[in-house]
């Protein structure tokens, strides 16, 4: 994708602030992770559910969002104790190979995360 635009030096300041909003506005755009987070449900190695049903994202500030998995808050049905096997899934274990579910729909996406966050400052300026 390119972008061109003609710009008169006396308004160079405004237009690079003018840029500097875009390209905020369309980042918030591209960290929004839904579609990630529904990616990673169908890649998720499934016994129960429980962990596959614990993914989820949300924003943390201006610049970053966050794909999780497990934790405080979920249950594992099977113990009725936290749902705290997330890691030993993704990353492996001992006994089982890892299975970064997480990290692969974030690889398969990242092109498209990069192109959505051009878009959105190209259609801004």
């Amino acid at each position: 994708m390119r972008v061109v635009r003609a710009v008169d030096p006396r308004g160079l300041e405004g237009a690079l602030l003018g840029f500097e909003e875009s390209l905020g506005w369309a980042w918030l755009e591209a960290l929004d992770l839904g579609e990630a987070a529904e990616l990673a449900r169908g890649l998720c190695p499934v016994e129960t559910g429980a962990l596959r049903d614990s993914i989820r994202w949300r924003r943390v500030n201006a610049s970053e969002s966050l794909l999780a998995a497990g934790g405080e808050g979920y249950v594992d049905p099977r113990t009725g104790g936290p749902l705290d096997y997330a890691v030993a899934v993704h990353e492996g274990s001992r006994s089982s190979p890892p299975r970064p579910f997480l990290l692969w729909a974030l690889a398969s996406l990242s092109p498209l995360l990069v192109e959505k966050a051009l878009q959105g400052v190209a259609h801004r300026l």
